[in-house]
């Protein structure tokens, strides 16, 4: 930090910012020079303040990742708030902790290009999205002036087609299951299309067998994929089926069918 008279005849002050960990400088106002001085002799506590003030405080990336869980946990499901910690665990372990101001678009491309030599390009995109979600959070909270991911590109996704069993290949694999509960979950699936997920959290009261209706609700350890709820009508073998497990023995049911609320 220095005093320099400039060649419009002010004195200014040099100073290195915190912020930007560039040179800066603050003019004293005045020509005088024993007037600059006692300027300079107040900039610790006055203009060092006031130009933190100006640029806000510095957040780290760690500070990022500690507010931005707590945000997420509160309004994001446990599936996603799981993503979120993966990808900002990683944005610290390659980024590292730096200030969150000063992340840049090229930091941004160097996380894309390690994380491609670590996994898929769809988990690339995935992590691409998640960063560009949490920084929309930093910038909600003023914590940054403009999103470094904006002009990263996703990564580009050959289109797969999308594999099925036929009907011959789903009696084979069904004349090979010996596991009675196994059995069933198969079963239900191909009757339904339901998620295992779903299967396993599904419980008796949730089958209308007067109108034929199976319901997938949300509980209080499951959410649905979307977070609503639907119906899905029960066809003659899928009401074959529950009528079945009802007569298994307890050993043979689906957990979540044989432990109802």
């Amino acid at each position: 930090m220095f005093l320099n008279k400039n060649s419009n005849g002010y004195y200014y002050i040099y100073f290195k910012c915190e912020i930007s960990n560039k040179r800066k400088k603050i003019s004293c106002k005045t020509k005088s020079k024993s007037e600059a001085v006692k300027v300079l002799s107040n900039f610790t506590n006055l203009s060092i303040d006031n130009e933190k003030n100006k640029s806000k405080q510095i957040y780290y990336l760690e500070e990022l990742r500690t507010e931005v869980l707590k945000y997420v946990k509160v309004n994001l499901r446990k599936t996603t708030v799981q993503i979120y910690n993966r990808v900002l665990n990683d944005m610290i372990r390659i980024i590292k902790n730096k200030p969150v101001k000063l992340i840049s678009i090229r930091d941004i491309e160097n996380y894309k290009s390690t994380r491609l030599n670590e996994v898929r390009n769809t988990t690339v995109n995935i992590d691409l999205k998640t960063m560009r979600a949490i920084f929309n959070i930093a910038l909600k909270w003023n914590w940054i002036t403009n999103n470094p991911t904006k002009e990263v590109k996703l990564l580009l996704i050959t289109q797969k087609e999308k594999l099925a069993f036929n009907e011959t290949e789903l009696k084979i694999i069904i004349n090979n299951i010996s596991n009675v509960k196994l059995l069933n979950i198969v079963l239900f699936a191909s009757y339904t299309g339901c998620r295992l997920s779903e299967i396993l959290n599904v419980q008796w009261k949730d089958i209308n067998f007067s109108e034929k209706i199976l319901i997938i609700r949300n509980k209080e350890n499951f959410m649905t994929k979307t977070g609503k709820i639907r119906q899905i009508p029960i066809s003659n073998k899928f009401f074959e089926l529950l009528n079945s497990i009802l007569d298994q023995k307890p050993d043979d049911k689906i957990l979540s069918f044989y432990n109802p609320e």
